[in-house]
């Protein structure tokens, strides 16, 4: 994990955060299209923040004296803004005011814009004392290291409630990214100019659990008796 060279050593390895450390947000529409045999056709056009993060470190020491060194801890987060547009299949068994339902689908997105900020603390052996210190929060637009479009499949389950005028839902869903999107052309680009930000990316898929809630307003028709049917 740690390497010398000369008068320096790096730890290059990453540490990845957690799921909880992970969260990001969305807003959105959905509509819903409902057979009598319980089979829906559902679209969520939603705006979408993923986010994730890493730590990295980097090490330096004087090989004549062990106790000069100098150590930078980088906290990483990537915020990647998607315009992300659904489409799930759902099938629900019950046709009563409480509806559970489970759902397949898959999900195109698109890069609106992506953003980076480093934290940075460290330590300084090197200058005749032993100094803690922090930089302020640095951020940069890094929309060229990450490829515009993404593509992955959905799967998942939730439920409705019917109400009469407005109909709630509670919905969630795992999705599955199917391949990087991270830039591998411009994997090597990254600003070198604000401490942290000269990090490589490595190749990166998103895997996440959205959880939605929110309600569905019925679309009514009258029938030759003028009676009102809610779809």
């Amino acid at each position: 994990m740690i390497s010398s060279s000369g008068a320096e050593s790096f730890d290059d390895q990453k540490e990845y955060g957690s799921l909880i450390d992970n969260t990001g947000a969305q807003f959105g529409i959905s509509a819903a299209f409902t057979s009598k045999i319980g089979i829906s056709l559902a679209v969520s056009p939603a705006y979408q923040i993923n986010q994730y993060t890493y730590q990295s470190q980097f090490v330096w020491q004087d090989t004549e004296n062990e106790a000069n060194y100098l150590e930078f801890n980088h906290e990483h987060s990537q915020r990647l803004h998607y315009l992300s547009l659904p489409l799930l299949i759902r099938y629900t068994p019950l046709r009563k005011k409480f509806r559970p339902f489970v759902q397949i689908g898959l999900h195109y997105d698109r890069l609106l814009n992506a953003q980076k900020n480093v934290n940075t603390k460290g330590l300084d052996r090197a200058s005749g004392s032993e100094v803690d210190f922090a930089f302020s929060t640095q951020s940069s637009d890094v929309s060229h290291l990450f490829i515009k479009s993404h593509f992955g499949l959905l799967a998942g389950g939730g439920f409705t409630y019917n109400l009469g005028t407005f109909i709630l839902f509670f919905d969630g869903q795992y999705r599955y990214g199917m391949h990087t999107v991270t830039n591998a052309k411009n994997r090597f680009s990254g600003s070198r100019d604000i401490p942290g930000f000269g990090n490589v990316l490595d190749d990166v898929s998103l895997r996440n659990l959205q959880l939605s809630f929110g309600c569905y307003f019925p679309l009514k028709f009258l029938t030759k008796d003028f009676s009102p049917v809610i779809l």
